[in-house]
Order: C-alpha cells, then structure tokens, then sequence
C-alpha cells in the first residue's frame, strides 16, 4: 500500500513525525524537462516520505497550451489576480500571504511565458505564449471588476536578455514580429514597446503592479548551498554583485520605468533590495537558500516577500 504523500504547492503543508518532508528542487521547464518528480515519488511511494512538489500541473500553464489555466487561492472575495510566468506561481506563497483577511486571488500563469503580448520564438513554431497573454486581459476585463487590482510578476530579463540556461543561443529567439540577429537597440526597442503596450493594456481597466526583477544566479542554488555549507567550501558562488545583477536587468528596468510613467495606473514594486545590498545580490539567507534552481525562489523563501507585497498593494 502507498505511503508517500505528494503535496503539490500551493496547498498547506503538515509538519509532523510521522513523515519525512522531501522538496522536489531541480527543473520544472514546463514542456521541455522531463517529468521526474512522478519518477522520483513512484520509486519511492512505499515509504513515509512527504513529497513537496513545486510542479503544479492544473494551475500553470504551458508554452504550447490552446487554453488558458487559471486557478484560485484564499477563500472570500476576491482581492488580487496575479498574471505571470513561473517566477508567478514561485513567488505564489508570499502574494498569498499578503491577501487581506478572508479574501482570496486568482493567478493566470504560464511557465516559460512573459506578459507580452504577440510574443514569438524562432525556435518554437507552437510557441503560443503571446495569444494567451491576449486571452488573459480579455478575461480579466470580460470577468473581473475594475477595482481588482492585478500583480504582474515575470522574469522580465528573460523578455530583453534571454535565458541563457535553456535558450542555447547567443542570438535572440524571443521575437514580436521580425526576429533579430543580435541583442542590439533595434531589439531591445521591439520588446520594450510590446511589454509597455500590454502592461498599458491591462491597465486601461485595473491597477496594475509589476516587479522588477529578481537577481539570477550563474549555478542551481540550493544543491550548491547545501554542498558550500556542508563541507565549509568559499560562498562566492551563492552571490553576484550589484553590478552584475544590473547589467542583466536594465533593459527591464527602462520599459518598467517607462510604463509606469506612461500612466498612474502602473506602479513598480521593487524587490531587488530584499536581496541585493548596495555591493551584492544573495541567494541564501541564514545559511539557507531562497532559490530552488538559479532564478525561481523557493516556496518557503517566498514568504519573506508577503510584508513588501502586502505594503505596496494593500496596505494603502
């Protein structure tokens, strides 16, 4: 008879002695990684082993997808709709965390899909990222009233820098509608002009709130803080400098800047400083990492985020 358990998040989890807590950290590139974690449970599902799997099959979508997946948190009114890619359905348990009382948010989330409107990639002719997104804010305005305002978490680098871990190129495969050779001003413009379109979309009808974005590290956090602190091994790897960490997000940072200046209803909450002094970037905190790969937070970790959300959206 089983005897694993499988918590997917972001439902609660039980702490007691009679199972031991397991998280699944390691990739969960919707549509390109393997499903391992069903692998890793079946082998082991005879044994009282509590399996805290971020992978969240009904709730986040994939790149490919024909239909939009939307799910709800909290019970009560709604307060909150979150629209973003996996670095949305990551940081879930701190934005949950931050609903008023007995309220409750629905989140539309795709993994490997930036909130931009007709967005394409040359390497991926099913690629429907960019025709979601479009379903997504006709939803929103079709079903949810104007006074509900809407968090937009992205890892918006990704939109004007790539992804270097998955995309394995050097030119960019991101494209709205000619793709481009290099990573250059003609590019940089494209993107910046089809984010700030969207995000002036969905704020033609809601608040909106969007992140900057959070430092990314150059190998997967939490097997290497595990190892590091272990066998007491330099933590240089568990950091980057600010300066790193800006060079990558600048071209964010501009079209972020520039939609929220387009008009009062866009407004930036800025998370790099619950990481990032004015020298460094962390990606552990306490001896303990807050990032399960090189860019996603952990599910736990994120609830050192619910304070900053909480101030910035609610408490007004």
């Amino acid at each position: 008879m089983q005897k694993a358990i499988e918590v997917q998040a972001p439902n609660p989890v039980t702490i007691d002695q009679e199972y031991v807590n397991v998280f699944l950290a390691g990739s969960i590139e919707m549509g390109k990684a393997i499903e391992w974690q069903k692998e890793f449970i079946a082998a082991l599902s005879d044994k009282n082993i509590r399996f805290l799997n971020p992978r969240r099959d009904e709730c986040l979508g994939k790149q490919d997808d024909s239909q939009l997946k939307k799910c709800t948190y909290g019970d009560g009114p709604l307060s909150l709709i979150v629209v973003g890619d996996s670095h949305a359905s990551a940081m879930l348990n701190g934005v949950i965390n931050a609903l008023p009382n007995n309220t409750s948010l629905i989140s539309f989330t795709i993994s490997g899909c930036p909130t931009v409107k007709n967005l394409k990639k040359t390497n991926m002719p099913e690629y429907s990222c960019g025709e979601r997104v479009k379903d997504i804010i006709n939803d929103i305005k079709t079903n949810y009233s104007t006074d509900i305002p809407i968090l937009v978490i992205n890892r918006a680098n990704a939109i004007f820098q790539g992804e270097p871990e998955n995309d394995k190129s050097n030119q960019p495969i991101r494209y709205i509608n000619t793709p481009s050779l290099v990573f250059d001003e003609e590019y940089y413009a494209q993107m910046r002009n089809a984010y700030v379109d969207t995000l002036k979309d969905l704020s033609a009808s809601h608040k909106v709130y969007i992140t900057r974005p959070t430092p990314e590290a150059k190998k997967e956090i939490s097997n290497l803080a595990a190892k590091i602190f272990k066998y007491h091994l330099p933590t240089q790897d568990l950091t980057i400098t600010w300066n790193e960490y800006y060079e990558r997000s600048k071209q964010a940072w501009k079209a972020q800047d520039m939609a929220a200046q387009s008009t009062k209803n866009i407004q930036i909450i800025d998370l790099s400083r619950e990481f990032c002094d004015n020298e460094t970037c962390y990606f552990t905190q306490n001896n303990l990492p807050l990032f399960y790969d090189d860019d996603h937070m952990s599910w736990t970790a994120s609830l050192k985020l619910a304070p900053i959300f909480k101030k910035e959206i609610f408490d007004k």
